[in-house]
């Protein structure tokens, strides 16, 4: 009975030690890797906000001129022929 029970504290001391390895490794890999992820992604962040920035500083018209685009709002007539909801009783 003694030895039953220094058999499952000793499997109980190796769990806890290959639990307390595993949490530290991947402390250890979150501290090394983690702020270089976060670095890149506002690295990338940076520079989308700056090309946007620089595109809305350099205008391709003069400040003050004014270009209004029509849109063609009649449907072409390739789209087919309109038909009004008929109710179909059975």
């Amino acid at each position: 009975m003694l030895i039953g029970i220094l058999l499952s504290v000793s499997g109980l001391l190796r769990l806890i030690f290959i639990m307390a390895g595993v949490i530290l490794l991947i402390r250890l890999v979150t501290y090394l890797v983690l702020p270089h992820v976060v670095g890149a992604a506002s690295q990338r962040l940076k520079n989308q906000m700056d090309a946007m920035r620089r595109a809305q500083e350099s205008p391709d018209r003069k400040e003050g001129e004014v270009t209004i685009t029509r849109r063609n709002d009649s449907a072409p007539a390739d789209r087919g022929e309109y038909t009004d909801y008929t109710e179909v009783k059975d």
